[in-house]
C-alpha cells in the first residue's frame, strides 16, 4: 500500500501488524561539485515519488543561499539566492534508467539536482520542504506522521565563485592627451541580472610615482562601431588624470564587481602583462602634450625639403603639422628614420615613439624601418586626411620584409593593400608569442587586390589589435604556432573568427571559422580566456565556431551565428570532443540558425572524460546537442552533467530540439530536464520564431538574414523582468526590462 507525505511530515499508512516508524528528512549536504544535494530519508525505501521538483512557483525543496555580492560603489555585501531541487539525479550508464537512490538499513539516501551552483563561500540560511514532497513506496509501517523538522544543511561545496570573462575596448600603449581619459571594457558573467553582466566596474590609473586615480562605471552603455555598423554593451568612464604625473607610463587596472561572487582585479587575477588574455594596459600620460610629438609627411616623391617638425602643446603641434605637410619625405622608411633622429635630438629619446607619419592620398610601398625601434608608445602611420583612407594606400613591396616595423606601431585611417599574389610578409615587428610587441590597426581597409589571401601577411606582430576595420583579408586572423600573432578585435567587418583571435566584440564576417585554442595551441596562454560578444558571423557549411583546450574559458554573448549553405558541419562546436577540462563556457542571449549546435559534450570514447562547466541562458538555437554517458555507452562520461541538468541555465529556446530525440530525457542530446522557462520544439513541429528575414540553410537562404523576431507572429519565449543580460543588442535596440524582452541576440 502506498504511503503518502502530508502536511509538514512524511506519512505511512497503517499496515496490519506494523509498528509506527518515524520518518524524517535528515543529513542534508551539498556535494563537493556544488550542484548535488545528498539527503537521507529515514524509514523509507527506494522507488518513492517526489512532488514539485523543478517547480519554481511552489518548490518541493528550496534552499536560501547567502552569497557574496557588491554595491554599485564596490562595497562588499551579501545577496540571498533561492536554490531549488529540480530533479532526482539518475545513475550513470548502464543503470541510467534508475534514480541515484541508495538504501542504508531502513533509510534511503537520495541525490537531488540543484537549480544553481552553491559555492564554498556561500552559507545556507534556510531550508524549506513542502507538504507532500515525498511519497514512500516501501513496505512496512502502520501509519503515523513525523514532524518534519527543517534540517540543517552542510555545505561541502569545493567550488569557487566563477570569474568574469572580459576584454578591454581600449588598445594597449595608448596616449592620453588631456586630463580626461575614456576607458572601457565589456564582460560576461555566470550571474548576470537586470540588464547588466556585473554590478559595476572600477577603473584605476596608477603612475610611476605611485599616484592613483579611479572611477566607477555602474551601468552598461552602448558603443557603436563604424567598421561593422554593429553595437555592443560596455562599461565606460572617464579617468581624471589631473593629479597624475605628466610623462609617466600609466598602468590601467580594473576591478569587476559581480552580482554574485568575489571581485576580480586584472592586476591580481588576470594574466601577467603583457598578454592577449585579460591583463592591465599601459597608457602614456601626456596630458600637457609636453612629451613631444614629431610629425613627418610622405607624398611618395619628396617634394620640397623633407623635414620633421615637432611640438609640445596643442598650438605648436598644429604649427608643426602645417610645416611638415609642406616638406614631405618620399618614403615611410625615410620618414621613420628621421623621426627617430629628431626625437633623440629634441626630446632626448632615441626612438620613434609618439611620432606621426602622415601619408598623402597616393600609393606608398613598404620598405623596412624596424631599426627605428620602439619606445613608450607606438609610431603612428596614418592618412593625412581620414576622408581619403580609400585612396591613401600602403602596400607590401612584393617581397618578404621581416621585422620591418618597430615593436610598437599604430596604423590608422588608410588602405592596406596586398601587392602581389604570392605569400608575402608585410607587417612584421619581430614579436614572439606573448611578447610585448603591440601593433594597432585602426579604421583601415584591407584590400586583397584580386590576389590570393595569405595568413602570414601579418607575421610576428605579438599583440595585434584590430579596430573598426573593413575589407577582404579574411585570413588575417588565421595563424599557426609560429606566427606569433595574438589578436583582439572590435567593430570590424573584415576579421573572420579564427584561431589567432582571443576576443571579439561587434565584429561581422560571412566566413565563420574560429578554433580558439584548438589549432594554434601554442598561441594561447593557460588558461586561455576568449570573449565573443555582439558579433554577426556566418559560414557556408565549411567550418564551425569551435573551442577546445584544457582550462579554456569562453563567453558567447549577444551574437547572431548563421549557417547558410548546408548542415554537414555544426554551426558551433564548443569543447565537443577530446579529453579537455573546460573551466567555464558561457552561452548568454545568442541566436544560432541554419545548423546544429554541439556544446559541452562527451561524444563516445572512454577517453572523452571532459569536465565541462558552463551555462546556457536566454539563447535561441536551431538544434542543441550535448551528449554524455548514454550516447557514449560509458558511465564515466558524466563531466558535463551540470550543464545537461540546466544548472544556472534558463529561458532558452531550442527550435527543433536536438538531433536525436523529440523529448528531454537521459538519452536526449538537448538536456536531462526542461530548464526554467525553456521552450523545446522538434523537427516535426519547430518553434515558430518567424524571423524578419531567415536567410539560413533552414530555408536554403543566401545568408546575411535579419534575425529579429516578428513580434506580431512569433512564439519565441520572453524573459521575465530582472533576468535580461544586457541593455542593448547588436542592432543598438534597447532590451526591455519589463518582462517583454525576447530570448536570443536581437529584439523586435
Amino acid at each position: 500500500m502506498t504511503k503518502i507525505g502530508l502536511g509538514v511530515g512524511l506519512l505511512r499508512s497503517n499496515e496490519a501488524g506494523g509498528s509506527i516508524p518515524t520518518q524524517s528528512l535528515t543529513s542534508l549536504s551539498i556535494n563537493t561539485n556544488g550542484w548535488e544535494l545528498d539527503a537521507t530519508i529515514t524509514a523509507s525505501k527506494v522507488g518513492g515519488a517526489y512532488a514539485n521538483l523543478n517547480n519554481y512557483a511552489t518548490p518541493g525543496l528550496a534552499l536560501t543561499v547567502r552569497s557574496v555580492s557588491w554595491t554599485s560603489g564596490g562595497v562588499q555585501t551579501t545577496v540571498d539566492r533561492t536554490v531549488i531541487a529540480t530533479a532526482a539525479l539518475r545513475k550513470a550508464y548502464n543503470q541510467h534508467a534508475n534514480r541515484d537512490e541508495a538504501t542504508s538499513g531502513s533509510n534511503i539516501t537520495v541525490k537531488y539536482v540543484l537549480s544553481s551552483k552553491v559555492y564554498s563561500s556561500d552559507s545556507i540560511v534556510a531550508c524549506s520542504v513542502a507538504a507532500g514532497f515525498f511519497t514512500d513506496n516501501g513496505p512496512g509501517g502502520s501509519g503515523g506522521v513525523s514532524a518534519l523538522q527543517t534540517p540543517a544543511v552542510t555545505n561541502n561545496s569545493s567550488q569557487v565563485y566563477p570569474a568574469p570573462i572580459a576584454m578591454w575596448l581600449n588598445s594597449d600603449r595608448d596616449e592620453a592627451t588631456s586630463t580626461s581619459f575614456s576607458i572601457g571594457l565589456t564582460c560576461a558573467h555566470r550571474f548576470f541580472k537586470s540588464g547588466q553582466q556585473v554590478r559595476a566596474v572600477k577603473f584605476i590609473a596608477t603612475d610611476q610615482h605611485s599616484n592613483s586615480a579611479s572611477v566607477i562605471a555602474t551601468a552598461m552603455s552602448k558603443i557603436t562601431f563604424t567598421g561593422s555598423a554593429l553595437n555592443a554593451s560596455e562599461f565606460r568612464a572617464n579617468l581624471d588624470l589631473s593629479t597624475l604625473t605628466q610623462g609617466d607610463l600609466l598602468t590601467i587596472d580594473c576591478i569587476i564587481y559581480p552580482w554574485v561572487g568575489n571581485s576580480w582585479q586584472a592586476s591580481v587575477d588576470g594574466a601577467a602583462y603583457p598578454s592577449s588574455n585579460m591583463t592591465t594596459l599601459r597608457v602614456l600620460n601626456n596630458k600637457t602634450q609636453a612629451f613631444g610629438t614629431a610629425i613627418a609627411y610622405v607624398d611618395g616623391v619628396g617634394a620640397g625639403t623633407p623635414t620633421v617638425f615637432g611640438g609640445t602643446s596643442a598650438v605648436t603641434i598644429a604649427t608643426a603639422d602645417t610645416s611638415a605637410a609642406a616638406n614631405p619625405y618620399s618614403t615611410v622608411a625615410l620618414a621613420a628614420a628621421a623621426i627617430k633622429t629628431f626625437n633623440n635630438a629634441t626630446y632626448g629619446r632615441n626612438d620613434a615613439s609618439g611620432g606621426i607619419i602622415k601619408l598623402t592620398a597616393t600609393t606608398h610601398t613598404h620598405g623596412t624601418f624596424g631599426a627605428v625601434t620602439g619606445g613608450l608608445i607606438p609610431l603612428t602611420i596614418q592618412a593625412s586626411n581620414p576622408v581619403n583612407k580609400a585612396t591613401t594606400i600602403f602596400r607590401d613591396s612584393g617581397a618578404n620584409v621581416f621585422n620591418g616595423f618597430p615593436a610598437y606601431t599604430k596604423i590608422k585611417n588608410l588602405t592596406l593593400r596586398k601587392n602581389g599574389a604570392g605569400s608575402v610578409v608585410f607587417i612584421s615587428t619581430g614579436g614572439t608569442t606573448n611578447s610585448n610587441n603591440a601593433t594597432i590597426i585602426d579604421n583601415c581597409i584591407f584590400d586583397l587586390n584580386a590576389t590570393t589571401d595569405y595568413d602570414g601577411w601579418m607575421l610576428d606582430v605579438g599583440q595585434l589589435t584590430l579596430i573598426n576595420c573593413t575589407g577582404n583579408m579574411l585570413n588575417i586572423a588565421k595563424s599557426v604556432a609560429s606566427n606569433a600573432k595574438m589578436i583582439n578585435a572590435w567593430g570590424c567587418d573584415v576579421v573572420a573568427a579564427h584561431d589567432a583571435v582571443y576576443n571579439h566584440c561587434g565584429n561581422k564576417s560571412q566566413n565563420l571559422s574560429y578554433s580558439a585554442g584548438r589549432d594554434a595551441v601554442a598561441q594561447f596562454q593557460t588558461p586561455g580566456k576568449c570573449f565573443m560578444g555582439w558579433c554577426f558571423f556566418g559560414n557556408a557549411d565549411s567550418g564551425d565556431l569551435g573551442a577546445q583546450r584544457n582550462n579554456l574559458e569562453v563567453a558567447l554573448i549577444g551574437n547572431v551565428l548563421e549557417q547558410r549553405t548546408g548542415a554537414t558541419q555544426p554551426l558551433i562546436a564548443m569543447n565537443h570532443s577530446g579529453t579537455n577540462t573546460t573551466t567555464q563556457m558561457l552561452d548568454i542571449a545568442n541566436t544560432g540558425v541554419g545548423a546544429r549546435e554541439n556544446y559541452l559534450y562527451n561524444d563516445g570514447s572512454s577517453a572523452s572524460l571532459i569536465t565541462a562547466d558552463g551555462i546556457s541562458a536566454c539563447s535561441v538555437w536551431n538544434e542543441f546537442n550535448s551528449k554524455s554517458d548514454v550516447f557514449a555507452t560509458n558511465g564515466v562520461c558524466i563531466g558535463n552533467w551540470s550543464f545537461r541538468y540546466r544548472v544556472d541555465g534558463f529561458y532558452c529556446c531550442h527550435m527543433r530540439g536536438d538531433s536525436n530525440t523529440d523529448s528531454v530525457a537521459a538519452d536526449s542530446w538537448q538536456a536531462e530536464i526542461v530548464g526554467r522557462g525553456d521552450s523545446n520544439g522538434t523537427n516535426g513541429a519547430p518553434i515558430a520564431v518567424n524571423w524578419i528575414s531567415d536567410a539560413s540553410f533552414t530555408v536554403a537562404g543566401a545568408g546575411n538574414g535579419n534575425y529579429k523576431p516578428n513580434s506580431a507572429t512569433t512564439v519565441l519565449p520572453q524573459i521575465p523582468a530582472g533576468l535580461t543580460a544586457f541593455p542593448f543588442d547588436l542592432n543598438g535596440t534597447a532590451v526591455p526590462t519589463n518582462g517583454t524582452a525576447y530570448v536570443g541576440a536581437l529584439q523586435a
